[in-house]
């Protein structure tokens, strides 16, 4: 057994809520993943990474000289120096090593990761960046709450643009039924630009459809207000979610714990596309649209629901509190998209997966790519 694949099980087993997240070809860690240790008089927490066949690793943590990266207890570099990418060698034993445990996220993608060339942006608390790369892909890291897409350009193909709430290397179609689900879809081109989705995840991928020109803005935010309009999509999700199949267990740990809206805009149409995984009764999604109920819950199943309503003022109402550590979702509404089917009232259906066949996945794609 690979020691990417025992360290996945290991961490899995005894840490779901404050967890790291392993994918196949990478990890990601941050704040709550790093342990105690007293070595002498002093104190430090660490916590180790896998780099057998060589990696990359990227940190938003840029001015802190207290944190470094450890090979059998020698400094290898600084997080000021890996902030726009620093290669390691191949071998064992790596560690992060700090002295206080700020907030940061670190990306460890192992060199053998498919779209290993894919930019990566590091954003800061109040910084704006343009993301216009020509690459298909883009990865972008940040510790704030929330990241803001917006303005998105280009002559995008149907379907696309699309963002995920991983790294570049879970981008592959080699995972096939196992893929991980996007938290944003473009509907329309017109629906790209005018969507300024908030994306509630330390890591985020954007996927353009093309290698060419386009763009996208981004900036930080503290996750309380969500842009819409009457031609757009609006994305809800929970706090860490990663929205992989061969994850259900894993999730990114955040600061926030809530999520929470109320509005009435007028539009020509409104498509809801849900997914959702272990959601309590105790921790139910409130989700109304004028008089509708549509809140959801689970308990050990992934569910995906949709849902169609005609020309009208809608009364949004979205409600949420995490109440357990295992609680995985996300929403998007679309707003003046192309409808789904011909009818006035709401049409939902209902699809689900058992949790033990996402965990089959989980070690099927784990055992064939490391």
């Amino acid at each position: 057994m690979s020691s990417f694949l025992s360290l996945s099980i290991v961490l899995a087993v005894f840490a779901i809520g404050e967890a790291r997240v392993t994918f196949p070809y990478s990890e990601v860690i941050q704040r709550g993943d790093l342990q105690h240790y007293r070595v002498g008089d002093d104190e430090v927490y660490k916590a180790p990474f896998n780099c057998s066949a060589g990696c990359k690793v990227f940190s938003d943590q840029t001015i802190d000289d207290n944190m470094s990266i450890v090979q059998n207890g020698e400094n290898i570099a600084n997080f000021t120096e890996i902030a726009g990418g620093y290669e390691l060698d191949a071998g064992d034993n790596y560690e992060i090593a700090a002295q206080t445990r700020a907030d940061f996220v670190f990306y460890v993608a192992s060199i053998k990761a498919p779209n290993n060339d894919t930019p990566v942006l590091v954003l800061l608390d109040g910084e704006e960046a343009l993301v216009d790369d020509q690459s298909r892909y883009s990865t972008v890291i940040s510790s704030l709450n929330a990241l803001h897409f917006y303005e998105f350009r280009g002559q995008f193909p149907t379907g696309y643009p699309k963002i995920y709430t991983t790294g570049f290397d879970a981008m592959s179609y080699l995972y096939g039924i196992s893929s991980c689900s996007p938290v944003f879809t473009a509907r329309s081109q017109s629906n790209a630009e005018q969507s300024e989705p908030l994306i509630f995840a330390p890591i985020v991928t954007i996927d353009f459809g093309f290698v060419g020109v386009h763009s996208v803005s981004v900036n930080t935010t503290d996750g309380t207000s969500f842009p819409k309009s009457a031609a757009s999509s609006t994305i809800y999700m929970s706090p860490g979610h990663v929205g992989c199949p061969f994850e259900v267990d894993q999730m990114y740990s955040s600061n926030k714990n809530s999520i929470s809206d109320k509005y009435t805009l007028i539009a020509n149409s409104l498509d809801i596309s849900t997914a959702f995984y272990k959601v309590q009764s105790s921790e139910m999604v409130e989700l109304r649209v004028n008089q509708d109920i549509l809140d959801f819950y689970n308990n050990t199943f992934s569910v995906s629901t949709t849902a169609h309503y005609d020309e009208g003022a809608f009364a949004v109402f979205v409600s949420w509190t995490r109440r357990t550590s295992a609680a995985s979702w996300s929403i998007q509404l679309d707003f003046g998209a192309d409808p789904l089917a011909p009818t006035s009232a709401p049409q939902i259906t209902t699809t689900s997966s058992a949790g033990g066949l996402s965990l089959l996945l989980s070690v099927v794609v784990m055992t064939a790519f490391v």
